[in-house]
């Protein structure tokens, strides 16, 4: 689904929100339910 990236850094693991891709699930959802 890939909704979350992670970034390493050395020891530092950055997560990050995919909002492109949350954004397209919210568009296909409102298409299913239309």
């Amino acid at each position: 689904a890939r909704f979350v990236k992670a970034e390493r850094d050395g020891k530092f693991i950055y997560y990050s929100v995919n909002y492109r891709r949350l954004q397209e699930l919210n568009k296909f959802v409102q298409e299913l339910l239309a």
